[in-house]
């Protein structure tokens, strides 16, 4: 009995369950790789917000309101809160990250003038 030159159907069976394992693994992969991307700008944007404040405590400036409701919209969870002791002032960044936990962030700078 001579064999034909094509693939069976087992054979291709085969061949289109790795293709799908390997979509699948693919995929997760790239969802892993976006979350983790999304977190990080978080952070970013905590960062930003975080030294916004100590910069403007540390000129004695108040905060420019247009600029720090752009800040603020750009992580809509952040909660700033400011703590001072004397001339050393805390500014503490918290926020809800995606997976839902709550995330902070703080600095200390040394504040001018006695706001």
């Amino acid at each position: 009995m001579r064999r034909s030159a094509g693939a069976t159907l087992i054979e291709l069976m085969v061949v289109v369950a790795l293709i799908g394992i390997s979509a699948g693994a693919a995929g997760m992969a790239v969802r892993h790789e976006r979350e983790a991307g999304l977190a990080e700008l978080q952070r970013e944007l905590a960062a930003q917000l975080m030294e916004y404040h100590a910069g403007c405590l540390a000129s004695g400036r108040r905060p420019d309101a247009a600029a720090l409701q752009r800040l603020e919209e750009s992580l809509p969870s952040a909660r700033v809160r400011v703590y001072r002791r004397g001339r050393l002032a805390t500014v503490t960044v918290s926020w809800t990250s995606m997976n839902g936990l709550e995330q902070r962030r703080s600095l200390s700078v040394f504040a001018k003038g006695s706001q």
